[in-house]
């Protein structure tokens, strides 16, 4: 499942409990290697690194049904501890257990002083793949889409900023 800390539908489904999630983690993970063993399997990922369902779920046994530890970051939730918080959380629990962020990105209504929204992405993006090096991150996707005018990337000004910053970065 895909941020099972929210609440969907209106509250027709509502934010699901940690151990309930890990459970079904459990249930993918066991599948998964009992069709192939090399296949990779991610944790349902929570809306943010540095949220408590991360920990709770961490608590209920989640490492032990993945192999990367999955979460999502967007704009602001870019801070320098964020990261570290859910690394060391995860080392608690699985020592090196990789963390993959899934869904990541930045739009301009997050930047509302900046003169130059694509160089204030394109920022974020390069601080982001930054802290995906420092914190030794298996993976880090940005968000695309296209369907929706703010977060859409290509054919933007963005796009060429972003690209920019990720060849600096070269991770």
């Amino acid at each position: 499942d895909n941020e099972t800390d929210l609440s969907y539908g209106g509250g027709r489904l509502g934010i699901q409990e940690p151990a309930k999630v890990v459970d079904f983690n459990r249930i993918a993970f066991q599948v998964a290697r009992s069709v192939d063993g090399s296949i990779r399997i991610e944790s349902s990922p929570a809306t943010s690194p540095f949220t408590d369902y991360n920990k709770r779920m961490l608590d209920a046994g989640l490492a032990q049904y993945c192999d990367v530890v999955g979460t999502h970051m967007y704009g602001g939730q870019l801070e320098r501890a964020d990261i570290g918080i859910l690394r060391r959380w995860v080392d608690e629990k699985a020592p090196g257990k990789p963390i993959a962020i899934s869904e990541a990105g930045a739009i301009d209504s997050y930047f509302p002083n900046a003169a130059d929204k694509a160089a204030a992405r394109a920022d974020w993006v390069r601080r982001a793949a930054e802290q995906a090096r420092e914190y030794k991150l298996d993976s880090l996707l940005l968000f695309d889409w296209d369907a929706h005018e703010e977060w859409r990337m290509e054919g933007t000004p963005s796009i060429e900023a972003l690209g920019k910053a990720a060849r600096e970065v070269r991770y």
